[in-house]
């Protein structure tokens, strides 16, 4: 699926199912909801403790477009840890900093 249908999508959904603020896919970046409000299905107990939560679309053709939105996707987290003052840290034990979904699920 493309970055836009993501966004389409996110955008008609119940929130109650998930909530996240940013897609990044396409060569693009979209935000489809508030910072600073928590977010929904980021895993374990982190949602209410969430600045930004961000999606990276599956659907890349290639290992070139992969990249190009990897890049995308790395320069916005750490752009959204300075907006946010947090440390850009990665899956650490302190609340402050960036958490994969991997980390908050099974911590």
């Amino acid at each position: 699926s493309t970055v836009q249908n993501e966004a389409d999508y996110h955008r008609r959904k119940d929130p109650e199912l998930g909530f996240f603020s940013h897609i990044v896919g396409n060569g693009c970046i979209m935000q489809v909801g508030p910072v600073d409000n928590g977010a929904w299905d980021v895993g374990g107990g982190w949602n209410a403790e969430t600045y930004a939560a961000v999606e990276l679309i599956e659907s890349h053709s290639n290992k070139e477009e992969f990249m190009t939105d990897y890049r995308l996707y790395i320069e916005l987290l750490r752009n959204l840890a300075d907006e946010a003052g947090l440390p850009k840290t990665l899956d650490t034990g302190s609340l402050a900093g960036i958490k994969t979904h991997e980390y908050c699920t099974n911590k």
